[in-house]
């Protein structure tokens, strides 16, 4: 801080402190908060004392404390912490799949397949932010890795917050890279079939493979906790009947009912007998809020039209200004915006036109979270449609 290295004293020092410090270093997780100069005194500055995290701050900066250069210790006092050995997935179609491998003393490396089974995959998974377990790989699965192999005879009773909480051993003399394991963990969504990312059939991925969800009872609620899962926050429509095409191998759940606050679909209450269900019963979903530009010489630039309820439409002029266009452009990855055009000057749009006194103070990250007169309310025509010329 100010343009000097210093350390932060041990006073309230504890996991939920060392927690953040390690996240923000880019650890998952914290193994142990330690006081008492445990790792030697530090000299200078003593920036931070009494800090007092949630653990769920981003910076430790943003924790309590007595304010910066503020403190009573000595650097005898000086805080330190031990952050969980990162674990990562190699070689997978995602990021939900791959090898196993784990970040020890300065080295990525593997983990030998004795005797790894579905309870060690699920920590592995739950360590990486899949809470609802996985499949577990023998044999190099998804390939031999190269360099250490650091652990074997991993025995995960399946509870444990990280891999390296689980009994295991460092004696690896005897093991070969033909022995590293894998996993496949279960519950990411995919949407297939639809004319981009916001739309499609639902597949899930669970014990390995991707499937589908069979109709019975899919609705818009279940479609919305699809969307926000997806990161569409907005809701959306539900389909039945294979709208987006019969998908292929398992059906994976039926009898799907969402309470709508659920942040994932298998959150959701289901059923897993799916025996008497069919692929013409496969679900799909379209999600509200992604933008395109349309009638521009140039991808950066068109009338701005927004998907909702299953149908493009447009944005009415009325208020447009900057800070619209702002929100606009990010939200379609530019960095910001050039232009705000108004009197459809990019040519009138046809069918819905969806927003209308659109009011963004610049910050937002969608359209959606702007004051509007509400979605489909209007009284304009599309000779007053709103357009955007967007900075690359």
């Amino acid at each position: 801080m100010n343009g000097a290295w210093g350390t932060i004293c041990d006073d309230s020092w504890d996991m939920a402190d060392a927690n953040v410090a390690c996240r923000q270093l880019g650890y998952t997780a914290a193994e142990a908060a330690n006081s008492s100069a445990s790792y030697g005194e530090g000299i200078g500055q003593i920036w931070l004392d009494d800090v007092v995290c949630s653990g769920s701050e981003e910076h430790i900066l943003a924790c309590g404390n007595r304010g910066v250069g503020e403190h009573n210790c000595g650097h005898h006092e000086d805080a330190g912490v031990r952050c969980a050995p990162p674990v990562r997935l190699v070689s997978g179609r995602g990021s939900y799949e791959g090898r196993v491998e784990v970040f020890m003393k300065g080295e990525w490396g593997t983990i030998d397949e004795d005797p790894w089974d579905d309870n060690d995959a699920t920590v592995v998974c739950r360590q990486l932010g899949f809470p609802f377990g996985g499949v577990g790989f023998k044999g190099a699965h998804f390939g031999q890795g190269t360099g250490p192999i650091w652990i074997d005879d991993v025995n995960c009773e399946g509870q444990e917050a990280n891999l390296l909480h689980c009994s295991h051993n460092t004696d690896t003399r005897e093991d070969s890279h033909a022995e590293d394991v894998g996993v496949a963990c279960n519950g990411p969504l995919r949407l297939v079939g639809g004319e981009g990312n916001y739309q499609g059939r639902v597949e899930l991925f669970m014990k390995g493979e991707w499937g589908t969800v069979d109709e019975d009872p899919w609705e818009d609620i279940d479609a919305g906790v699809v969307c926000r899962e997806l990161g569409f926050h907005y809701g959306g429509i539900g389909y039945k009947g294979a709208h987006f095409g019969q998908g292929t191998g398992p059906i994976w759940i039926d009898n799907v009912n969402c309470h709508s606050e659920e942040a994932k679909l298998i959150q959701c209450p289901y059923q897993t007998d799916t025996r008497e269900d069919s692929h013409a019963e496969d679900v799909g979903v379209s999600c509200n809020g992604p933008l395109r530009l349309v009638g521009g010489a140039n991808n950066n630039e068109g009338r701005v039209e927004i998907f909702i309820n299953g149908t493009w439409g447009t944005i009415c002029d009325d208020y447009w200004d900057n800070d619209d266009a702002n929100v606009a452009c990010r939200q379609l990855g530019y960095s910001s915006a050039e232009a705000a055009t108004s009197s459809a000057s990019y040519g009138q749009g046809t069918g819905q036109i969806w927003l209308d006194d659109v009011q963004c103070d610049g910050s937002e990250q969608n359209i959606l979270s702007c004051a509007n007169r509400g979605v489909g309310v209007h009284n304009c025509g599309h000779s007053e449609d709103a357009g955007v010329r967007c900075e690359f």
